[in-house]
């Protein structure tokens, strides 16, 4: 998805120049921005999964361990807070990849 990315702006910067670049570079900032803030946070998920069933193994019950142990709400949080991510701010990365590679140039043909 990346390299295919970079690969289309590579071609539109040249062929129509630095105009070519600035047209669709905050789709590229974006599209990076994003994968690489999901590919960071799954890391630390990865992480806080480890810890919070360390912590679910000692407790009475999920509820429970939720209404008393700070650690624990932490580690949840940070789960959640990746499952959103992943399910409602990723996929923005498809949206930005498949408009650098439609590479609709018409504002470079603007009389201004």
């Amino acid at each position: 998805l990346m390299l295919e990315s970079i690969a289309s702006l590579k071609k539109i910067g040249e062929e129509q120049g630095k105009d070519g670049y600035i047209l669709y570079s905050v789709n590229m900032l974006d599209l990076m921005g994003d994968v690489l803030c999901c590919f960071y946070l799954l890391k630390q998920a990865e992480s806080a999964q480890q810890k919070w069933e360390t912590l679910l193994m000692g407790a009475t019950s999920q509820a429970e361990l939720l209404e008393e142990n700070e650690e624990a709400q932490f580690y949840w949080n940070k789960l959640r807070t990746t499952e959103f991510y992943v399910w409602s701010v990723l996929p923005r990365a498809l949206s930005n990849a498949k408009t650098i590679k439609n590479a609709n140039l018409a504002p470079l043909n603007a009389f201004l």
